[in-house]
């Protein structure tokens, strides 16, 4: 379960950076995370490498570490997935009604 957890969080992540970058070019939206905002300001290319770079990393936890089956650990992949979901929602909300 958290394996799949991992994966999704982990695929949202790139989504979020498309959706993010694509946003931010046309300004339509804007960066909420102050430290994202900062590295999309230096280059909008570091943004997205960063970005994907962070899902690579969490796919190399599933790939190359045993990840700990703690309830903790559900219930944290769990919650970020369902607040992560609707975060990419927002984002698509916002684009398509361009």
């Amino acid at each position: 379960m958290v394996i799949i957890l991992f994966f999704y969080l982990g695929i949202l992540n790139i989504i979020d950076a498309i959706l993010t970058f694509f946003g931010l070019s046309i300004q339509v939206i804007e960066e909420a995370n102050p430290i994202m905002n900062a590295v999309y300001t230096l280059d909008p290319s570091l943004f997205l490498i960063v970005k994907i770079s962070l899902s690579l990393l969490l796919f190399s936890l599933i790939f190359l570490k045993p990840i700990q089956q703690s309830q903790l650990i559900k219930n944290l992949s769990f919650l970020s997935s369902i607040l992560y979901t609707f975060i990419c929602l927002l984002h698509i909300t916002w684009l398509t009604q361009l």
